[in-house]
């Protein structure tokens, strides 16, 4: 009886080890080649994947981050981060990772900011010493490095950062070495506000999540507090102080809206940018402040909030005597009400295009036939994003709390020629342009008609 208690126990252990999906692994990676890091993970999914990749090609990328309970694919995804490396699955365990474009030679660096932190999402420019123009360009990552493939030459290196002034540097071999970034001081009516990452004395209140400095497209900037929400045509912000007056600003005459944090010195960059939102109604084109978080050669990715809304029925009562619901004389009528509420939404945008398409609301359910739905909807002509989102492999709760997930695969199948079947239509349909069709359905039922006479 023992013996057959004992089976039994192990069966439904093993039950439950299956029923528990793919092992998840959690690493901390301290300035790291990823080509170490893919050996580690390899021998960890012990034969699970298999990694094919070339360790010269990657092991000048080196990576700071922390990986926690993640499925092999999503680790490599994270791990990737900022850098020109793309991943691919073939079948149910291989996994091939590469470096993008196939060049040999490699320029590295490091940017950080006065304190001699690391930058994380400055941009990297390698300018032609001869003549200035772009050669290539990367973003750093976590630990403020940057990896960006090119054809040796004398460069150029150019750094930007919000909040802080442009850095440049001669180099005439493959490493910039340390870049430390200045901070930008405006001068604004004898008020000084430097960059975003400035440690500042002030103590935090309650307003400080309202802070912004707004440059509109003539170059003026304005520093003030935000009045209302950055969700509509116009912005309202009071200069200098939140108690003082506000004045209108219409969102396509802003260049950029910085919200800056006094508690933690982080700032969160909005820009306008041209968005047809299909979850609406409403299909016109419109100017919307959207913050970038996802960024490469070929899509960006945006976030913004919203406005949303949910509805609610009221009773309302009407007559002489009781008011309880189904008694007395009287009659009980319900009216719907609405309830605003602030949600977030992520947007895509294929680079040449200027138009951004909303993908998901953070509002939505994350279930697996929810994301499904939405994902077929937006992205029917990406075959290789329906590939991911049906593949066992995609984690649907990660991807409904992290939305940007998504952009790598977007990503790869943008280089996979498949944004040739996605054609966003950039004009606004003039009234003639939407009366022209219904015109010729009424001349082609008249000439019908016509024919109906004559026989």
């Amino acid at each position: 009886m023992k013996r057959f208690l004992t089976i039994v126990l192990c069966g439904m252990m093993a039950l439950v080890v299956l029923a528990g999906g793919e092992k998840r692994v959690s690493h901390k990676y301290n300035d790291i080649s990823i080509a170490q890091a893919l050996k580690q993970l390899e021998k960890e999914a012990k034969g699970r994947y298999v990694i094919n990749f070339m360790y010269d090609e990657l092991e000048d990328f080196r990576i700071t981050t922390r990986v926690k309970k993640q499925i092999v694919p999503d680790a490599i995804r994270q791990m990737i981060g900022h850098y020109p490396i793309s991943m691919t699955i073939e079948g149910d365990s291989a996994i091939y990772v590469e470096c993008i474009p196939k060049v040999l030679a490699r320029f590295k660096g490091i940017v950080v900011d006065e304190d001699g932190d690391p930058l994380e999402f400055a941009n990297v420019s390698l300018l032609s010493s001869a003549d200035s123009t772009e050669l290539c360009h990367g973003v750093t990552t976590a630990s403020g490095r940057f990896v960006i493939p090119y054809e040796p030459q004398t460069v150029i290196v150019q750094v930007t950062y919000v909040g802080y002034k442009p850095a440049y540097r001669h180099c005439e071999t493959d490493e910039a070495g340390i870049i430390k970034m200045e901070p930008e001081e405006f001068a604004l009516d004898d008020v000084t506000v430097t960059g975003s990452k400035e440690k500042k004395a002030k103590k935090a209140d309650k307003h400080e999540s309202q802070h912004v400095i707004l440059t509109m497209n003539d170059g003026t900037v304005i520093d003030g507090y935000l009045k209302g929400d950055i969700m509509g045509k116009t912005i309202r912000v009071s200069e200098g102080d939140y108690r003082g007056a506000d004045k209108k600003y219409k969102v396509e005459d802003i260049q950029s809206l910085v919200f800056l944090s006094v508690s933690d010195s982080s700032s969160t960059v909005y820009e306008p940018v041209m968005v047809v939102d299909e979850f609406d109604d409403d299909q016109s084109q419109k100017t919307r402040l959207l913050s970038k978080v996802y960024e490469s050669d070929y899509i960006v990715g945006y976030y913004s909030p919203v406005k949303d809304y949910y509805e609610s029925t009221v009773w309302h009562y009407r007559g002489p005597t009781s008011t309880k619901l189904g008694a007395g004389t009287g009659t009980w009528s319900p009216s719907t009400v609405r309830h605003r509420r602030t949600t977030g939404q992520y947007y895509f945008q294929i680079k040449g295009n200027s138009i951004a398409i909303p993908y998901w609301r953070t509002t939505w359910s994350g279930s697996r036939s929810n994301v499904k739905h939405f994902i077929k909807h937006v992205f029917g002509h990406f075959p290789g994003i329906i590939e991911e989102v049906n593949s066992k492999e995609f984690n649907y709760k990660e991807f409904s709390q992290h939305p940007d997930v998504l952009m790598p695969v977007l990503d790869q199948a943008v280089q996979n020629g498949e944004y040739q079947a996605a054609i966003v239509t950039e004009e606004k349909k003039t009234g003639w342009q939407k009366l022209r069709p219904n015109l010729i359905r009424l001349g082609e039922l008249a000439a019908f008609l016509g024919i109906l006479l004559l026989l």
